[in-house]
C-alpha cells in the first residue's frame, strides 16, 4: 500500500474513532448528569417545601382562630418575611382552592413571568387536589424557576401556599458538578486520544495486521473507550458523593432555620424552653419529616442536652442553629437560650451514592451497547476503505466481503435507535394533545396512537413478503425507512391528537416493513441462524439506547424536537445498509425456484400444511402468549405489587434485550451447526414454560429477573429456529421465502395480541401464581409433544 493511501486510512480511522469516543463518553455524561440533577433537585426542593409547610402551619393556626383567608391581617408581611429570609425564593403566593392568587410577595423577575400564569394555575389546582399516590407532580419546572404548592387545610382544602424557587439556586450543585465532570471528560479524551493514535499505528503497520483490521479495531475500541468509560464512571461516583453531602447539609441548614424560628416563637410568648415538655416527641417528628437526618437534639448554651431523638453518634456533619431571645435594650438585643443540633445521617448519603452507582452501571451498559454497535460499523467502514485503497495487483489477502446479515445488523441498530427515541413519552404527548374526538373517551383516545402503530405494523408484516419478492428486500427496507422518517417528522410537528395518530401509523408501517425485510434479507446468507440472531441483537441494542437517549433529550429540548432528531437519524439506516449485501455462495434467493411468481394456490397449501400448524400451534403461538401475556402484562403488575421501583422494573426489562445481544449470537451459531432445527424450537417452548414456572415461585425482584432472563433466552431461540423450520417446509419452497416469512410472522402475531387478554381472563378466576404455574406446565407439555409430532409429520411428507 502506498504511503499516501496508508496515511489516508490511518487519518480516516483516527477521526472516526475520536468521533466515536466523543459520542460514547458524551452519552455517559448525559446519563450521569441527568441522574445527579434529579437527585439534587428532589433533595433541595423538599427542603424548600418544608419552608412552605412551615408557613402553611402558621396560616392554618390563624384560620383556626377565625381569620378569614380572603382578609388575613398581616399576610403580606408573613410572605415577605419568608421570601427575604430564605435564599433562592423569588416569590411566595397564597392561592385559593380555584388557583386564584390572593396574596403575593415577589421580586421583579418573578412578576415579569405573568405569561406563565395559566400554566401555573393549572398546576396549582392539580397540586391542591393530589392525594399522595395519584402521580401528580410534586413541583413544576418553569423556564427559570421551580414552583412548589403546599395545601392549606381548614375543614377541607381552602387554598395553598406557592413558592417560586430560582432554578439557578437549586441547580448550582449540578452546574459545579458539570464543570468538574467536563474537566475529567477532557482529560480522559486527551489520554484516550493519544493511546488511540499509537494503537492505530500498530494495527495498520503491516499488511498482515491490516488484513485483520475489522476485528482488531473493534477490540481496540471496546478496550480503550470501554475502559475510559469505566474509569470516568468511578471518578464521577466519587465526585458525586461530595456534592450530594454538600446538598444534604444545605437542606439541613434550611430545616434548622425554620425549627429555630418555631422555638423563637415560643420564647417570645414567654415560655421557658428549658422546662418545655414533649421535646423528644417534637424532635422525633422533625426526624420523620427529614429522612436525611439521623438524629436531633436541643442543647443549652453551655452544651447540656435537654432532649434528643435518634442517634447522636453517627459521625456525619452536624448543623447547628441558635435560638435567641430578643430584648428591647439596644445594648443587649440577643441572648442565646437554646441550641438546635441536627445530625446528618451518613447512611442516607451512602444509599443515594449506591443508587447512583447502580444508575451509572446501567448507563455504562447502555453506552457500551452503543459503542459495540458503532465499533462494528466502524470495522465494516475500515474494511471497505482498506479494500478500495489496496493496489490491484497486491498479494496481500483482502478483507472478506461484508455479508447481508452484518449490514442488516448495523441498519437495524440505526433504525431502532431512532424509532424508539419517543417510546417513553408518546402516551404523555398524546395526553397533552387531547381534545374531544370521534365521541371517544379520553382514556381510549390517549391509547390510539400506539394502537394505530401496532395495526399498521401488522399490515406491513403481512405485505412485506410481497414487497420483498417484487422489489427486493433492500428496497423494502428503504420504503420502511422513508415511511418511518415521514411519521417521525409528522409526530414532531403534530398539534392535534389526530395528527399524532396518523404519524404513529406511518411509523408503524415503516417498522413492520423494516423488521420483516431484515429477516428476509438475512435468509440469503448461508449461516442464517447466527445472522438472524445478530440482526435481533442489533435491533435490541438500538432499542435500548434509543429509549434512553430519547428520554434524556425530551427533558432538555422537548418532545417535538426529539422526533425531528429521530427523523434525521433514521435516515442513517440507508448508508449502513449499503455497506454490505454479498450473498453467500450456494444459497437460494427468496424467490421460488423457477424465478417467477409463486404458483397459484401455493399460499393456500402453506396455510393448510399440517407441519406448519404443528410449529405454529405448539411453539409459535404459545411462545408469543408467554411473551406478551407474562413479560408485557403480568410482570409489571407483579413487580408493582411487590413495591419495586420503576427504575428497577426498567432494569429488569433491560435483561430481556441483553439476552438477545449477548446470548442470541452464540445460540445462532449453534443452530447453524445443527441439522435438527426442531430441537431448538422445542427448547423455545420448554424455556418459555420454565420462565412462567420460575415467576410463579415468588414475586420478588430476584426471581422476576431470573424469569426474564430465561424467557429472553427462549425468544433468542424462537426468532431464528421457528423461521428456519418454517422455510424448510415443502409448501414454503413453492410459496417463496419472503411470502412464507411474512405470513408466518403475521399468524404468530395473533398469539401476541391474545396474550394479555387470555392471561387477564385467567386472573379473574385464579391467583397470579396459579395462572403462571398452570400456563407454564401447559407450554412445556406442548413443547415436548411438538418434537414428537414434528418428526412424525416429517416422515410422512
Amino acid at each position: 500500500m502506498r504511503s499516501g493511501a496508508l496515511f489516508k486510512l490511518r487519518s480516516s480511522i483516527g477521526i472516526l474513532s475520536l468521533a466515536l469516543l466523543a459520542l460514547a463518553l458524551g452519552f455517559n455524561v448525559l446519563l450521569s448528569v441527568s441522574t445527579l440533577n434529579r437527585l439534587v433537585v428532589e433533595s433541595l426542593l423538599s427542603g424548600y417545601r418544608g419552608a412552605g409547610e412551615h408557613l402553611a402551619l402558621s396560616i392554618e393556626r390563624g384560620l383556626r382562630f377565625g381569620k378569614p383567608l380572603g382578609k388575613y391581617a398581616g399576610m403580606t408581611e408573613m410572605l415577605q418575611d419568608l421570601r427575604d429570609g430564605v435564599a433562592g425564593v423569588r416569590a411566595v403566593e397564597v392561592v385559593d382552592a380555584a388557583g386564584e392568587v390572593l396574596y403575593a410577595a415577589a421580586d421583579g423577575a418573578a412578576r415579569g413571568a405573568e405569561r406563565e400564569r395559566f400554566e401555573r394555575k393549572a398546576f396549582d389546582i392539580r397540586a391542591l387536589a393530589r392525594t399522595g399516590d395519584d402521580g401528580a407532580p410534586l413541583f413544576r419546572a418553569g423556564a427559570d424557576s421551580y414552583r412548589i404548592v403546599v395545601a392549606l387545610r381548614h375543614n377541607g382544602i381552602v387554598g395553598g401556599v406557592a413558592l417560586e424557587v430560582a432554578a439557578s439556586t437549586v441547580e448550582a450543585a449540578t452546574t459545579n458538578f458539570v464543570r468538574w465532570a467536563s474537566a475529567l471528560l477532557a482529560l480522559a479524551s486527551v489520554a484516550a486520544g493519544l493511546v488511540l493514535a499509537a494503537w492505530i499505528g500498530l494495527l495498520t503497520g503491516t499488511p498482515e495486521s491490516r488484513s485483520r483490521l475489522d476485528r482488531s479495531l473493534g477490540v481496540l475500541l471496546l478496550v480503550l473507550i470501554g475502559g475510559t468509560q469505566l474509569a470516568y464512571s468511578a471518578a464521577t461516583l466519587s465526585l458525586f458523593e461530595s456534592f450530594l453531602q454538600r446538598t444534604v447539609v444545605d437542606k439541613a441548614r434550611l430545616a434548622a432555620h425554620f425549627i429555630k424560628r418555631d422555638f423563637e416563637y415560643i420564647v417570645h410568648k414567654g415560655v421557658d424552653v428549658r422546662s418545655l415538655q414533649g421535646g423528644e416527641a417534637l424532635l422525633a417528628r422533625i426526624l420523620e419529616a427529614h429522612p436525611e437526618l439521623g438524629g436531633a437534639s436541643l442543647n443549652t448554651s453551655e452544651g447540656d442536652v435537654l432532649s434528643a431523638a435518634g442517634r447522636l453518634d453517627l459521625g456525619g456533619p452536624v448543623v447547628e442553629a441558635s435560638v435567641d431571645a430578643y430584648w428591647p435594650s439596644r445594648f443587649r438585643q440577643r441572648e442565646e437560650v437554646l441550641r438546635v443540633r441536627l445530625y446528618v445521617d451518613p447512611e442516607h448519603v451512602s444509599q443515594n451514592v449506591v443508587r447512583l452507582g447502580i444508575d451509572l452501571a446501567t448507563s455504562l451498559v447502555i453506552s457500551l451497547l452503543f459503542l459495540m454497535e458503532l465499533a462494528r460499523m466502524l470495522g465494516m467502514l475500515s474494511s471497505r476503505m482498506l479494500s478500495s485503497l489496496m493496489d490491484p495487483g497486491s498479494d496481500v489477502r483482502r478483507p472478506p466481503p461484508i455479508s447481508s446479515a452484518n449490514a442488516l445488523r448495523a441498519a437495524g441498530f440505526f433504525f431502532f435507535l431512532a424509532y424508539d427515541m419517543g417510546i417513553s413519552f408518546i402516551p404523555v404527548l398524546a395526553r397533552s394533545l387531547y381534545a374531544p374526538l370521534w365521541g371517544l373517551p379520553e382514556q381510549v383516545l390517549v391509547g390510539l396512537p400506539i394502537s394505530a402503530e401496532m395495526v399498521c405494523a401488522g399490515v406491513a408484516l403481512l405485505v412485506s413478503g410481497v414487497f420483498s419478492e417484487r422489489f427486493g428486500w433492500r428496497l423494502t427496507v428503504a420504503f420502511g425507512v422513508a415511511a418511518a422518517a415521514v411519521g417521525l417528522f409528522m409526530g414532531g410537528v403534530s398539534t392535534s391528537l389526530a395528527g399524532l395518530i396518523a404519524a404513529r401509523g406511518a411509523c408503524g408501517f415503516g417498522f413492520g416493513l423494516v423488521l420483516m425485510a431484515a429477516q428476509i434479507g438475512t435468509l440469503e446468507d448461508k449461516n442464517a441462524g447466527s445472522g438472524l440472531a445478530g440482526v435481533f441483537a442489533g435491533i435490541f441494542s438500538g432499542s435500548i439506547c434509543g429509549a434512553a437517549i430519547g428520554a434524556l433529550l425530551a427533558d432538555r429540548i422537548g418532545f417535538g424536537p426529539v422526533f425531528h432528531v429521530a427523523a434525521v437519524l433514521v435516515l442513517c439506516t440507508l448508508p449502513a445498509l449499503l455497506l454490505g449485501g454479498v450473498r453467500a455462495k450456494g444459497v437460494e434467493g427468496s424467490a421460488p425456484p423457477d424465478g417467477s411468481d409463486a404458483a397459484p394456490g401455493s399460499a393456500r397449501r402453506f396455510i393448510l400444511d399440517p407441519r406448519m400448524h404443528v410449529l405454529l400451534g405448539m411453539i409459535g403461538i404459545p411462545a408469543a402468549l408467554c411473551l406478551t401475556g407474562f413479560l408485557h402484562y403480568m410482570l409489571p403488575l407483579l413487580l408493582t405489587e411487590a413495591k419495586a421501583s420503576q427504575s428497577d422494573i426498567g432494569r429488569v426489562f433491560m435483561l430481556y434485550g441483553l439476552c438477545f445481544i449477548t446470548v442470541g449470537p452464540m445460540l445462532g451459531r449453534l443452530l447453524d451447526r445443527s441439522d435438527n432445527k426442531g430441537v431448538f424450537a422445542m427448547l423455545t417452548g420448554l424455556l418459555s414454560g420454565a420462565a412462567l414456572l420460575i415467576a410463579a415461585y415468588s414475586p420478588t425482584l430476584f426471581v422476576a429477573s431470573a424469569a426474564v432472563a430465561v424467557i429472553g433466552i427462549a425468544q433468542c431461540l424462537a426468532a431464528p429456529s421457528t423461521m428456519l423450520c418454517v422455510v424448510s417446509l415443502a409448501s414454503a419452497e413453492r410459496l417463496g421465502r419472503g411470502k412464507t416469512a411474512s405470513m408466518y410472522r403475521t399468524l404468530e402475531r395473533l398469539g401476541q395480541v391474545a396474550g394479555p387478554i387470555l392471561f387477564g381472563m385467567a386472573l379473574v378466576r385464579f391467583t397470579a401464581p396459579q395462572t403462571l404455574a398452570a400456563s407454564g406446565v401447559a407450554v412445556c407439555v406442548l413443547a415436548l409433544l411438538f418434537l414428537v409430532f414434528w418428526r412424525l409429520s416429517g416422515r410422512r411428507s
